[in-house]
């Protein structure tokens, strides 16, 4: 989660390897399954077409995941093309856990999987847990590295909405918050959604800043439509 909060304020390990692109879709492979990524309807894939993009999400990323790939809306283009590389408003991304790279996880384990994350979530919006404490501490220095000062940030208004679908090979739920960091307040909205793809667990996440005139249903069909194309895309024909 941290980077995905510093990029909305300023914006390869052997298990998991970038492979070649071909149209829309990128095939990567995590341990020994090879894994097609599509481009979800409305993004630009920033992974592919802006490697300085994705140093700055790469250097960023948790060090328990490895990142396989970043989408930004296609309005977002012409910034990407200047150059400016801070601040979107709105992305998608795809991540590993490193540790569970090279683990086949049947439909039992991953339905376990599932409700041993969900436990955590909830007891870290609950409590204001360890890992919460963690990732703004890593925000400010994230903060301080890009500014060259320190840089207050808080984590306020924290409150797990729940899921929003699960199904056997996917789990999608959803969060809000309200980052307050160099002078900012930004509610954020955050969707993650734990797939199955090839007896491997990926990692898809959404982010967006809201406002009122946000459809927040919008964004969960959004999602969705994405976890179902990469289910689609892996599918045993």
């Amino acid at each position: 989660m941290k980077y995905s909060l510093v990029a909305l304020v300023i914006l390869t390990l052997a298990l998991v390897a970038y492979g070649q692109t071909t149209g829309n879709t990128v095939l990567i492979s995590v341990g020994s399954k090879s894994i097609k990524l599509p481009t979800p309807s409305g993004y630009v894939n920033a992974w592919e077409n802006y490697p300085n993009l994705r140093t700055a999400f790469e250097i960023n990323e948790t060090e328990n995941n490895q990142m396989l790939a970043m989408y930004s809306p296609l309005s977002a283009i012409p910034a990407l093309d200047g150059g400016k590389y801070l601040g979107f408003p709105r992305y998608t991304k795809v991540s590993v856990s490193k540790r569970l790279a090279d683990i086949d996880f049947s439909e039992a384990q991953f339905s376990q999987f599932v409700d041993l994350f969900e436990k955590k979530v909830k007891g870290e919006f609950r409590s204001g847990g360890s890992d919460t404490r963690k990732v703004v501490e890593e925000i400010k220095r994230d903060l301080k590295k890009y500014f060259g000062t320190d840089a207050s940030c808080e984590l306020k208004e924290s409150r797990y909405i729940g899921p929003v679908s699960r199904k056997k090979n996917a789990f999608i739920t959803a969060s809000m918050m309200a980052v307050e960091a160099v002078g900012k307040n930004i509610p954020v909205y955050n969707i993650t959604a734990l797939v199955r793809v090839k007896n491997r667990v990926l990692f898809v996440y959404f982010y967006a800043n809201i406002g009122a005139e946000d459809d927040l249903d919008g964004f969960n069909a959004e999602t969705q439509k994405t976890v179902n194309a990469i289910l689609a895309a892996n599918s045993a024909k």
